[in-house]
């Protein structure tokens, strides 16, 4: 919603400081290419430390972003804040993440077109909103985007949960026994770890094994006449 309220109004925001067609283009460059930059870097960030740290982090950037953009006092100032708020511009893919994650899987796409509707709804009722309140200075668009912001920051605190774990990845495994049926939770590299286990087990288990008659048993149980184990010499107490 904030993005769609000030999109209409920046030309003449450009215009109180004197910014020419190229400057008006750079400001509308910089906060794509920073938006872009934003979108990989959250969902790769989304991966590893969640889901709600990323979209606090990108709410909370763009309400500081906007509100700093509706305090710029000349173009260059202006500028950097575009490209500031642009850098926090990249949780539209972290909400598709997070639906993903929380919807069931034979509801995903009809939640993910929500999702697309809302954002269409959004640049069909921001532009109108922003050139209203354009009439009541020129700052107070970038002000309410500021606080839109601020909403989807705090709902996000207090509200939404975590739907994702990337560092809490465990398998329930059930075992059953005579008397219950026992849960254990293993981790990823408690499995990792077994399966070397099982292959140590495997090599020890391939070894040659010397028996009493004087024969070797190999892996796969056939035997050959071998020399005599001197090891069977050494006595051996009975108990």
């Amino acid at each position: 919603m904030g993005v769609s309220i000030v999109q209409p109004i920046l030309p003449y925001y450009a215009a109180e400081f004197d910014a020419n067609s190229v400057q008006l283009g750079m400001l509308y460059s910089s906060y794509s290419l920073m938006a872009t930059i934003a979108t990989i870097g959250m969902a790769k960030g989304s991966d590893r430390w969640g889901r709600r740290p990323m979209i606090c982090f990108s709410l909370f950037g763009t309400m500081s972003g906007f509100l700093l953009t509706g305090l710029a006092w000349d173009y260059w100032s202006l500028l950097a804040f575009r490209f500031y708020t642009g850098a926090f511009g990249g949780s539209f893919s972290v909400a598709q993440a997070y639906m993903t994650d929380v919807c069931p899987p034979n509801e995903v796409e009809k939640y993910l077109a929500g999702v697309g509707g809302t954002m269409a709804i959004a640049f069909i009722i921001g532009p109108l909103l922003g050139g209203i309140l354009w009439q009541y200075g020129s700052g107070v668009p970038f002000f309410a985007s500021s606080g839109a912001g601020l909403v989807g920051f705090l709902v996000a605190i207090f509200f939404l949960q975590e739907s994702y774990f990337p560092n809490k990845e465990k398998i329930e495994n059930v075992i059953d026994t005579n008397d219950d049926d026992i849960k254990v939770d293993v981790s990823m590299d408690d499995i990792t770890e077994a399966k070397t286990d099982d292959k140590v087990n495997e090599t020890k288990e391939d070894t040659v094994a010397i028996t009493d008659d004087k024969k070797i048993e190999i892996g796969d149980g056939s035997e050959e006449e071998k020399q005599e184990n001197p090891c069977q010499k050494i006595p051996v107490p009975v108990w």
